[in-house]
């Protein structure tokens, strides 16, 4: 199951939590926009290995990361779309 879900996994996504219980995968990530989740959604779907696929939650967050120089730290933002899927089995 594991590799059913991460082998379709797109560039500049990643996994943030994975839940495999019997009949059930919960998947949370973070991606570089929200048409790169949906496509992830479809191409899950699209394997035909699962019964349902899901997005059970999308939303925009802005992420601060101090990057330094030489010199100084300087707050660096950007923004990340976070996802939730919800697989069946």
């Amino acid at each position: 199951n594991l590799q059913s879900v991460t082998e379709t996994l797109p560039p500049h996504t990643y996994f943030t939590s994975i839940e495999i219980g019997n009949d059930l995968i919960t998947m949370q990530g973070e991606t570089d926009s929200p048409f790169t989740a949906v496509s992830y959604a479809i191409a899950l779907e699209a394997k035909g290995t699962f019964s349902e696929v899901r997005i059970t939650e999308i939303d925009e967050a802005r992420l601060v990361k101090t990057e330094s120089n030489e010199t100084e730290a300087m707050p660096v933002e950007s923004n990340v779309i976070t996802f939730e899927i919800l697989i069946k089995k």
